[in-house]
């Protein structure tokens, strides 16, 4: 949160704000509180700059070997776990493909039963997914 903010806790749970507090109320700058330095593009970006992850921001090269270590273990686990989410929607949106590729006869009001059954399967293996 801003310097002097009435507003009590951080923008979200995401446990890299321990490090880190928002400039004028907003998540996309976190100002660095060990170096002071503003980072834009949110928390993921900032954290990246606290575990020296090069490439899209400046490593703040201070920081305890502590602190360093722990986001960058949860930036890591964060990834993986992004990935295995869009596989499994990827898969999920093949599925649903195929389905939908399907030669079904609906005539009538069985066409009703087929929308209404197609739409529960996709909502079932989207749930699955997340």
């Amino acid at each position: 949160m801003p310097r002097g903010s009435t507003n009590k806790g951080p923008p979200s749970d995401d446990f890299g704000w321990k490090w880190g507090e928002a400039v004028d109320g907003q998540r996309s700058r976190v100002r660095c509180t060990f170096c002071d330095r503003v980072i834009t593009s949110g928390i993921t970006r900032f954290k990246e700059h606290l575990a020296a992850k090069k490439g899209n921001v400046a490593s703040y090269e201070k920081v305890s070997s502590h602190v360093r270590k722990e986001v960058a273990e949860q930036l890591k686990t964060f990834k993986e776990t992004k990935v295995t989410k869009q596989k499994a929607r990827d898969e999920l949106e093949e599925r649903i493909r195929l389905e939908d590729d399907g030669d079904y006869e609906a005539n009538g009001s069985d066409e009703d039963d087929y929308a209404g059954m197609s739409e529960a399967v996709y909502e079932s293996l989207r749930s699955q997914a997340d």
